[in-house]
């Protein structure tokens, strides 16, 4: 890898038939900063103002044949949906995207980026020339490396996962006024995405650490070291709530996602709720794994090369054979076969199902929290405890010792056991 994996786009500002995208994105930044908005706040706003541009612009390049018109955000909010309805796109994320086109909240008053290029006469938008910011191969090199790095024998998505997560940081970086990959960019880089959960951010995190790690290796160039080292730094988001985020559903809660589900929803309730299974165990579930003669599943570890055999709960077996039969499954499918067995696209895939059924956060004593599919397996755990004890539940869970199952569970349940302990009405 050469130096050219983190040069900028140097383009030609306009095209004879058109302007360029990088051209219209920093001159829509001048715009938005001229003559004040300079201060913190305002300053994020910007950069995600000039992001969701980029988006539209990316879109009118390839949809539109580069042509603007009034119509254009019509055709855009129509391309979105269809993402969304093809599971590619979550709504929240279809929201972002629509956001800043007409408005935009600074405060020196600014125009949205549909009105200023409708103002400023933009009609045609044409492709950048210039050197792409990576080679076309750093995605493919980057996951080999990891594959040489890790520890696992079985195939993973995680090298995918971690290569996704750089992309998106790398298109950002290209819209942005940085010049090159740095810790200051990743930091900018990830209060941009602070609506996302702190495990989230973490996990973005730890993909650009380990790109940089990988770049450090792999480039010629003489700041390598240095980048690398500063990247490598960071520290981890720390979530206050992390121990109260712990939490599980009630019946009623369960009930009503159970109603609301498809045939693909309940079985990933009932591997959820009723086993306790992650989402990595639920995508790498084969139907050569559950023996329904002794009623036992094997399931993969978390981060580790083996797996485990549990016992398959009734509930879960008699709609694992209806399941399985329904769908005319062979002994070497996966039982749920989803997007290639990406879990980001599983967990976007139940968080829209959430959020249809308007079940999005749970409230505990006075605070609201943001669930997900994880959360399935915290309700498990949480009513495990009661049925089966702590050592059981701890095997149940996969855990390597009942001391992380007491620090993640058994302290949520003791607290709401004393927040229960005398009955309201007396007071």
């Amino acid at each position: 890898m050469n130096n050219k994996l983190i040069q900028k786009n140097t383009a030609l500002a306009i095209d004879s038939e058109g302007m360029t995208i990088d051209f219209l994105l920093q001159r829509y930044r001048s715009y938005l900063t001229e003559g004040g908005n300079s201060d913190k706040k305002s300053l994020n706003t910007v950069s995600k103002a000039v992001t969701q541009m980029n988006h539209f612009l990316n879109f009118i390049l390839e949809f539109r044949n580069g042509l603007l018109s009034k119509v254009s955000f019509n055709y855009y909010t129509d391309y979105l949906q269809k993402l969304v309805e093809e599971d590619k796109l979550s709504t929240a994320q279809k929201a972002m995207r629509r956001m800043y086109g007409r408005r935009i909240n600074l405060e020196l008053e600014k125009e949205g980026y549909l009105v200023w290029l409708y103002q400023n006469n933009y009609n045609k938008v044409v492709a950048t020339k210039s050197e792409t910011l990576l080679q076309d191969d750093w995605s493919k090199g980057f996951e080999d490396w990891l594959a040489l790095k890790s520890k696992l024998t079985r195939k993973t998505n995680y090298g995918k996962t971690l290569s996704n997560v750089v992309s998106l940081y790398l298109e950002w970086l290209n819209a942005s006024s940085y010049q090159s990959i740095s810790a200051l960019s990743v930091n900018q880089f990830l209060r941009e995405q602070a609506h996302l959960k702190i495990s989230t951010l973490n996990l973005y995190l730890k993909a650009i650490k380990r790109f940089a790690s990988y770049y450090e290796h792999t480039s010629n160039d003489e700041k390598r070291h240095d980048i690398a080292l500063e990247i490598n730094s960071l520290k981890k988001f720390e979530d206050s709530l992390q121990i109260v985020n712990r939490i599980g559903l009630n019946e009623q809660q369960v009930n009503k996602l159970f109603s609301e589900a498809n045939s693909k929803q309940r079985l990933i309730l009932h591997l959820g709720v009723n086993m306790g299974l992650r989402g990595s165990s639920m995508l790498n579930l084969k139907v050569e794994d559950i023996n329904f003669s002794t009623k036992k599943m094997e399931v993969w570890l978390k981060g580790k090369n083996n797996t485990m055999t549990l016992p398959i709960p009734p509930a879960v077996y008699h709609f694992l054979k209806g399941f399985i039969d329904e769908h005319n499954l062979e002994k070497s499918d996966f039982v749920l076969a989803y997007k290639s067995n990406n879990i980001s696209s599983l967990s976007k895939y139940f968080s829209d199902f959430l959020y249809k059924c308007d079940l999005k956060e749970i409230e505990k004593e006075g605070v609201r929290y943001p669930i997900s599919l994880h959360n399935l397996r915290h309700t498990f755990a949480y009513h495990a405890l009661d049925k089966f004890g702590l050592i059981t539940t701890s095997r149940l869970l996969g855990h390597a010792t009942s001391q992380i199952t007491e620090q993640h569970y058994l302290q949520d349940k003791s607290r709401d056991l004393l927040n229960s302990i005398y009955d309201s009405s007396d007071y």
